[in-house]
């Protein structure tokens, strides 16, 4: 082999004394006699990729913390929000060790680096949140000016505490939603006598925080005398760790957040002493910060001193021949008990409104799963809020001897403020329809749905997945313009709903 020709790298930038400065450092090698132009054009072009200055290899500018950092949920309503020029604006911050007080802002093209950083939603890249507007806003100033704001609002020295900020403006983030941070290099610089560097690329992620939801409260009713060392469970998710619960505008005395088996759950001990609740209905709100907060109306409730709670939970409704209808007691909700003759009939067909009242919220029917290959061939149920056709309803091959169950119609008060919080950017033009299952399994449901408030003619209809907690499209649905309503077909579980 002949001998090596050396390859080198240059590095160009301004110090704080707007002086160009060179750096040169060697970065590999090649044989003479593989040395051609085609060869060359090959190494320019990697070294493009290679492009971040000489100064950044090895960075002594090192950074000590992030906010929001990694662990953690963090309010996008608190990020560093500050009122400049009469527009609110939001920042993330990146902590710099600066014993010294050496560190400054890259003057010549620190802003354009920040401009082309990136902030976005993980697993839409496409997306960026960094507040471009506000450094156009900047980059228009005069120098002078220009160098004001940054001093202000973008890069600063703490020298009592041996620190410097970097503040990355942002536009506000979304609730509940995992962010990735690409912070490029060079934007602030270290020069002296021994040294000159910039800060390296920064990659990370952090989560803001969630909005809390309830599926449940147990009890739903105390006695005016409650017993104060009692506690209320409320079963949910998305619970801060420092989460607070309010009844009506009384705070719990105490809130802590428990798991089990990965299952969150409140345990709420009721207000006590001079605060205690007095006989009525409560509002209940569960608030992870201000911004954060999700209200529940009446849904708990304090019964008079001298009043009892009832022994039962539950009392028949109705009796009919197919079985017996059974009323909640504590909540609006009534299921249809199938007697055990008719969990293998061929076609099944009941009018809900009239067995249980076209009020009664939560609908289900209940059947017997005691032998392999008991089947529902058709189960046809008809209600005001929506028309269901199930077709081969049999319990789950694990439920042998289990009771089974499917909801037809409303869904909870609670679920369905929750999820629709997520459906923020639609307009929702029905009632939220559940086909949902407990221990057994459907292959079809034919959902005919009415809807309100529209000409029909943008309408998409959405599943949601109590599994995944996510949405989804239906492919198979027609418009029924006359009647106003969605016919649809789906093959899965779940809470449909009409929007536009």
């Amino acid at each position: 082999m002949g001998r090596l020709l050396p390859i080198y790298r240059i590095g160009l930038f301004l110090d704080k004394n707007w002086n160009w400065r060179v750096t040169m450092s060697l970065i590999g090698s090649i044989s003479k006699d593989e040395f051609s132009i085609k060869r060359l054009l090959i190494f320019v072009v990697i070294l493009m990729f290679l492009a971040i200055p000489a100064y950044a290899e090895d960075s002594e500018v090192v950074i000590k913390a992030k906010y929001p950092d990694t662990d953690g949920m963090y309010d996008e309503h608190s990020l560093f929000s500050r009122v400049i020029d009469n527009t609110r604006r939001y920042f993330i911050r990146i902590t710099f060790d600066d014993p010294e007080g050496e560190l400054f802002f890259n003057e010549f093209n620190g802003l354009n680096n920040i401009v082309t950083s990136r902030l976005f939603p993980a697993g839409s890249a496409h997306a960026n949140l960094v507040d471009l507007d506000f450094l156009n806003y900047l980059t228009a100033m005069e120098p002078e000016e220009r160098a004001e704001y940054i001093d202000e609002y973008i890069f600063n020295n703490n020298q009592s505490a041996g620190e410097a900020y970097l503040y990355i403006p942002i536009r506000l983030l979304q609730a509940g939603t995992t962010y990735d941070v690409i912070v490029n290099p060079n934007i602030v610089l270290l020069e002296n006598d021994e040294i000159q560097s910039g800060n390296l690329m920064t990659i990370w992620s952090f989560n803001t925080m969630s909005i809390p939801y309830i599926t449940g409260i147990s009890p739903g009713s105390v006695v005016e005398g409650y017993d104060e060392q009692k506690s209320v469970i409320i079963s949910g998710g998305f619970f801060a760790d420092s989460v607070d619960v309010y009844f009506g505008d009384t705070k719990a005395y105490r809130a802590y957040l428990r798991n089990n088996e990965d299952t969150p759950y409140l345990e709420v001990y009721l207000p006590r002493s001079k605060k205690r609740l007095e006989a009525g209905m409560y509002d209940v709100t569960v608030e992870n910060s201000s911004s954060h907060e999700q209200l529940y109306n009446g849904v708990f409730s304090v019964l008079p001193e001298g009043d009892h709670l009832p022994n039962a939970d539950y009392r028949v409704k109705n009796e009919i021949r197919q079985g017996d209808v059974i009323s909640s007691i504590r909540t609006s909700e009534d299921t249809l008990v199938l007697s055990s003759r008719y969990r293998d009939a061929r076609r099944l067909e009941f009018n809900l409104d009239e067995l249980m009242g076209e009020d009664v919220l939560v609908r289900k029917v209940e059947f017997e799963g005691r032998r392999s290959g008991d089947r529902i061939s058709e189960l046809i149920t008809r209600s005001k809020w929506a028309d269901i056709t199930v077709s081969s309803l049999s319990a789950s091959s694990s439920s042998r001897n289990e009771k089974a169950t499917i909801s037809l119609g409303r869904v909870e008060p609670f679920l369905a403020q929750s999820i629709q919080t997520s459906l923020w950017e639609r307009s929702i033009k029905s009632e939220l329809i559940q086909v949902v299952t407990d221990n057994c399994r459907f292959e079809r449901a034919r959902i005919s749905i009415p809807f309100s408030n529209s000409s029909g003619d943008n309408l998409k209809v959405l599943r949601y997945d109590e599994i995944t907690r996510r949405w989804y499209n239906v492919d198979y649905y027609t418009v029924n313009l006359v009647d106003r309503r969605i016919v649809l077909q789906s093959f899965s579980p779940g809470i449909f709903v009409v929007v536009e």
